[in-house]
């Protein structure tokens, strides 16, 4: 039986790694087999068992309406700010959306339409005028609110979400 030096190193390779993990007929055990085929799995199931922890806030389906002068306000931008001092902001979200032709808006916290976490939060709203026709680059809009609800310090808007989310009132600004 001639072996070529590089099957020769193939077949001294096959030897070591069936020595290492032991061979399949099961007459010999290996340390390395006996960890990873005892071990792993144990180790699988206790890391699925601890759950994910991705370090995000329990967030609630919330949705709610902007009128303006009795008119929906389309395209208006809706910031919810948490209130509560004790609050980490790197972990909570701030939940935002913009409004449909309805007045209609659904927050989102870390994807489209998830909703916000249960709390209480300052408003803001801003609703810019629309881009003039053709637009191209940049261009001024303005706040057609006048920036009365622009900031979380200034506007007097406020909310509660509940444990399970739901409608907020509608901000029915003039």
């Amino acid at each position: 039986m001639d072996r070529s030096p590089q099957r020769k190193q193939q077949h001294v390779a096959g030897r070591w790694l069936a020595r290492l993990v032991g061979t399949t007929t099961g007459r010999h055990s290996s340390p390395l087999r006996t960890l990873v085929c005892g071990y792993a799995p144990l180790l699988c199931i206790a890391l699925a068992g601890c759950g994910k922890d991705d370090g995000r806030i329990e967030v609630f389906p919330t949705q709610g309406k902007v009128l303006v002068n009795g008119q929906p306000a389309d395209g208006a931008r809706v910031v919810f700010y948490p209130e509560a001092p004790e609050v980490d902001f790197k972990k909570m979200p701030t939940p935002a959306a913009t409004t449909d032709a309805s007045g209609q808006y659904q927050l989102e916290s870390y994807k489209p339409k998830d909703g916000a976490p249960a709390g209480n939060y300052k408003v803001t709203v801003v609703w810019l005028e629309p881009p003039p026709p053709n637009a191209q680059g940049i261009f001024d809009q303005k706040d057609r609110l006048g920036g009365r609800f622009a900031s979380p310090d200034s506007s007097k808007l406020t909310a509660t979400v509940e444990d399970g989310g739901g409608e907020i009132p509608p901000f029915e600004l003039k």
